[in-house]
């Protein structure tokens, strides 16, 4: 995606104050100008997101809400297909959110487990058998990223 034209998107989703939004690491910094992740993630934050989901490959995912530590997850990597593994996390994240969850842990949990089974798939838009059992294996903790780590 363009530069101009990604940076609007996010930008304006933030400013219109979407609930979640969830670019992969290399997006938020390109959209924000931000030099670390979690500079990025507060800008969003800071113009109106509810929660930013910053995807970081095989480093997992970052969760960010105003007042509250962010928090990753992660599981043992995979390989695989990682085509299509953020649009799963995504279908995860609107699933846990319409049946009323709001839990980071809960969000972040499902998010990485069908990110994960979906790049065990050898084609994108499939999930793999077992996300059930990856979900209890995503480690989740409150991370405070040091500003060495933070481009994953």
């Amino acid at each position: 995606m363009h530069h101009r034209h990604l940076r609007h998107c996010l930008l304006t989703a933030a400013d219109a104050g979407a609930d979640v939004l969830k670019p992969n690491h290399h997006e938020l910094l390109e959209a924000t100008g931000a030099a670390t992740i979690a500079d990025g993630a507060q800008m969003l934050l800071d113009r109106g997101a509810g929660t930013v989901v910053v995807s970081c490959a095989e480093a997992g995912m970052y969760l960010y809400r105003t007042g509250q530590p962010p928090q990753q997850a992660s599981l043992p990597r995979v390989d695989g297909n990682p085509t299509g593994a953020g649009d799963a996390a995504v279908a995860a994240l609107a699933v846990v959110l319409a049946a009323g969850i709001t839990s980071a842990e809960t969000l972040l949990r499902l998010a990485v487990a069908w990110s994960a089974a979906a790049v065990l798939m050898p084609a994108a838009g499939e999930l793999h058998p077992s996300y059930p059992d990856l979900e209890p294996a995503v480690t989740v903790t409150q991370h405070h990223l040091p500003e060495q780590e933070s481009r994953a």
